[in-house]
């Protein structure tokens, strides 16, 4: 939860109400739903007319405390080659109290799944399912494996909501030329983990002679925790004590290290979980990408060539420039190899090594405020510019045709663009002055490019652009009708935007995808014995638009007022089996794959999306190349 003075932050920090979030199916045809939570995200797209095949992983398992649950991967007895695989669970949470929670699957510790949980009511517990497009994980689970599923939580006679969950994979067989293999899957799959801030694994490929690495690319997820669940309401140092929120300022982001180097950078999206700021918000229709955390897809391309030297490598990522408490990030290291590639060499690399230094930013702010009695006033403003940074890499490929040698040039761009902008009016202290009120707003804003270029006879490019607007506004004011009373009035809007595309010699493609939410509540509680008496005025808008240059396209829109869902609305589903990795914020190479019609045709990998380092287990595919608060602790 969000506070602007040390008592407000843990009235509602130690609350577990009625937050909600999920990734439930929303279709036109549907009565509105009884049960929470309800999203406008689109169901998991598959093949219409396959029957998968489902191996299961586990059985409602009841979470009552910390640790791992362990259970045995047995593959599939179909042998594949498979058009799609999809991870599928199904939680609950029985009704009372219970914070929100992380959970993660890993298998062959790769994380198939990283996500948060849904507070339940005292009368009532969510049920929700969610689903992940893990086709790139084929060389992991084409053979047995040990896996474990984690959600670490207390369960006690305060916090006595119970979780739930069972898991299970679907095997879609490849059937073309409707539902075809992925053109390029991944020849290595690496997994690096989970971690807390830094994550750190030694690397080494095996060489293969004639079949070089082409693409590689790094799946990296992040969650702030603690005082970073709110990174973007954190002030520099000078200043945070007067309102009484986190320092190191709000700028956040993941860095990713190949030996040493800094080799790419990813920014922080700002979460809100169905505890934060006030858990009424978030019941039923939770903020947006709650439940399932998606991973950013990492180009690392330009390093293929020194990654596949057979030697070992150091691959790192770590929070920058600075936290305030520790984030968790899962990472997995993905590598496509190919006949045609006979050598990948790093030439280049203009992005900055000291990303905290690098590009430009600015510190103004005119707040003045006094700790004792409580009294803030004024702005506060930090930004942030990584000015467009590149490297470059010298691809040599061979004409299978005619023998020759062609070397062309691999080019991938990064640029980044942060501010944070913060208002304060704020009179006293709550609890200590029952005439104090308080003001507070946040107005954030990421903007996020990355592109990769082949040129040449082999040319390739793909262009991605992602937006994260954050809105928060806030007013703690006496209830007009009991001034013992407090009411905190709270406007969210945040959205999660992404735009992109990809173009090659046969074919091009663009798309658009926005996922959207505003939310508002009133919460009344008193300030002195720390208890949320009641809620009012919560409503709440969700809206999921994705189209694109194939004529695929999604509009979900779902809207809630007083806790309840009031409309459910689906005016146009028309996505084709291959986008799920799409729309979660994922790759575009299954897309790009499926609809390639050159065998021979070399396919880049798009990029979307601590502690001592380990020796990281490589996967090989046996399939050679075709062408506020977490509520929790």
């Amino acid at each position: 939860m969000r506070f602007r003075s040390s008592t407000l932050f843990f009235v509602v920090a130690a609350m577990a109400f009625a937050a909600s979030s999920g990734l439930a199916d929303v279709t036109s045809s549907s009565p509105l739903p009884s049960t929470y939570p309800v999203v406008a995200d689109p169901s998991m797209p598959v093949p219409s007319t396959l029957a998968p095949v489902t191996v299961p992983l586990f059985d409602w398992i009841p979470f009552l405390g910390y640790g791992s649950h362990s259970f045995s991967y047995t593959p599939s007895a179909g042998k594949g080659p498979w058009s799609k695989i999809v991870l599928r669970m199904q939680c609950n949470c029985t009704a009372g109290r219970q914070f929100d929670r992380t959970v993660w699957v890993l298998i062959a510790n790769a994380p198939l799944f990283f996500g948060t949980t849904p507070e339940p009511t005292r009368h009532a517990g969510p049920v929700w399912n969610v689903s992940s497009d893990v086709t790139a994980f084929d060389p992991i689970l084409a053979t047995a494996q040990n896996g474990s599923v984690e959600l670490d939580t207390v369960v006690n006679h305060k916090y006595n909501g119970v979780l739930a969950c069972r898991a299970h994979i679907d095997f879609y067989p490849a059937a073309p030329p409707h539902y075809p293999a992925p053109l390029a899957p991944p020849s290595f799959v690496v997994p690096l983990g989970m971690g807390t801030n830094t994550l750190t694994a030694n690397v080494s490929f095996p060489r293969r002679a004639g079949n070089r690495l082409l693409t590689v690319y790094l799946w990296l997820t992040l969650q702030g925790q603690q005082d970073d669940e709110f990174f973007w309401s954190c002030l520099p140092n000078n200043l945070s004590q007067l309102v009484g929120t986190c320092g190191n300022t709000a700028i956040r982001f993941g860095e990713v290290l190949v030996d040493g180097v800094t080799a790419s950078i990813v920014p922080a999206f700002p979460y809100i979980f169905t505890g934060g700021i006030d858990p009424f918000l978030w019941n039923p229709v939770p903020s947006v990408r709650t439940l399932h955390i998606v991973p950013y897809r990492v180009d690392l391309t330009c390093y293929a060539g020194q990654l596949d030297d057979g030697l070992m490598h150091s691959v790192q990522v770590r929070i920058g420039p600075a936290s305030n408490s520790f984030w968790r990030m899962s990472a997995v290291l993905f590598a496509t190899s190919d006949p045609a590639v006979l050598a990948v060499k790093l030439w280049k690399n203009s992005l900055p090594q000291t990303l905290a230094k690098a590009g430009s930013g600015a510190r103004q702010s005119t707040l003045v405020g006094n700790t004792t009695t409580g009294f803030a006033l004024g702005w506060a403003n930090v930004s942030y510019k990584l000015p467009m940074a590149s490297c470059a890499a010298n691809v040599t490929l061979i004409n299978r045709t005619t023998n020759a040698t062609v070397v062309s040039l691999y080019v991938h761009s990064i640029e980044m663009e942060f501010t944070n902008e913060q208002w304060y009016n704020q009179t006293g202290i709550f609890g200590q002055d029952n005439s104090s009120f308080a003001y507070a707003s946040t107005f954030q804003k990421t903007a996020y490019n990355v592109a990769g270029t082949l040129a040449g006879t082999n040319s390739d490019s793909y262009h991605l652009s992602y937006e994260f607007p954050l809105t928060v506004i806030q007013a703690t004011l006496p209830d007009p009708k009991n001034r013992s009373l407090v009411d905190q009035e709270t406007t969210v809007t945040l959205q999660f935007a992404l735009h992109g595309g990809r173009k090659s010699r046969s074919t091009s493609y663009e798309f658009s995808a926005s996922d959207h939410i505003k939310s508002q509540d009133v919460m009344t509680f008193d300030a002195v014995q720390n208890f949320v008496v009641a809620n009012s005025g919560q409503a709440s808008n969700n809206h999921f638009d994705f189209e694109d240059s194939r004529g695929n396209c999604y509009r979900g829109d779902v809207q809630a007022a007083n806790n309840s869902v009031t409309s459910v609305r689906n005016t146009c589903d028309a996505i084709k089996w291959y986008l799920s990795d799409l729309l979660s914020g994922g790759s575009l190479w299954k897309t790009i794959s499926s609809s390639s019609s050159n065998p021979d045709a070399v396919v880049l990998s798009p990029s979307l999306d601590g502690g001592d380092a380990d020796s990281a287990v490589v996967q090989e595919s046996s399939q050679r190349p075709s062408k506020f608060r977490r509520g929790a602790l």
